[in-house]
């Protein structure tokens, strides 16, 4: 999907509002480190719908997406840029669902700093 489709996506999101400023830190504090690791940068917030960050880790390089179920889990999503075509496009078999807060960062860094996927690379 070109990046306008993907920002169309995201603001059409039609799940549970969240504090996205407590995701934030629910990924951050329990282990700042962690997410220096990933290069973490770039954090939004989509109509308090989706929490967005791009990271730079050892096994991805692209962009997470965390929204909230209603069942107060969280669903990770992780989505490829190509630069050269102005594209994105989910990593589909890597989305992480029924994630409880306590396991946000850990999970999300099994994925992308120390274990890896092989549609991550």
């Amino acid at each position: 999907m070109t990046t306008k489709e993907f920002t169309t996506m995201m603001m059409n999101h039609d799940g549970r509002s969240f504090d996205l400023k407590t995701c934030q830190d629910q990924i951050v504090k329990p282990n700042p480190l962690m997410a220096m690791c990933w290069g973490a940068h770039d954090w939004a917030g989509v109509k308090d719908k989706v929490l967005l960050f791009k990271v730079r880790a050892a096994h991805f390089f692209g962009v997470v997406s965390v929204t909230l179920n209603w069942d107060d889990t969280y669903i990770v999503r992780f989505f490829k840029p190509n630069q050269e075509e102005r594209t994105i496009h989910e990593v589909k078999d890597c989305q992480l669902d029924n994630i409880y807060c306590d396991m946000l960062a850990s999970e999300i860094d099994r994925l992308i700093e120390t274990e890896g996927h092989p549609s991550l690379h």
